[in-house]
């Protein structure tokens, strides 16, 4: 959808955007979810304030990092470490594909 032909104009008309990461992530799929075809859609969180607490996070079996904290090697660590420490078995799957980066 978003490399095809038939969208680079629409991508043009909303140039400059410093991430269309979030174009593409969120409101694209908000908008398909929350159109009229959509049966039964749910958050993660059952408010903005549940997402900067860690224990509602690990029973959610959520991680993510938002925006340049993906590219930011404290936080790349900080993360590794809460996936070791919750998700071992995970934890040992990503350390067998990509070692001990």
């Amino acid at each position: 959808m978003v490399e095809s032909a038939e969208n680079q104009a629409a991508w043009q008309r909303i140039a400059p955007l410093e991430d269309y990461n979030l174009v593409v992530e969120q409101y694209l799929l908000g908008a398909l979810c929350w159109g009229d075809r959509a049966t039964d859609v749910q958050c993660v969180f059952g408010s903005q304030h549940d997402t900067f607490k860690e224990d509602v996070a690990v029973a959610q079996r959520f991680t993510h990092l938002i925006a340049s904290a993906k590219s930011d090697l404290h936080y790349m660590r900080l993360l590794a470490q809460r996936v070791r420490n919750h998700f071992p078995a995970d934890f040992e799957i990503a350390r067998r594909l990509f070692g001990d980066q």
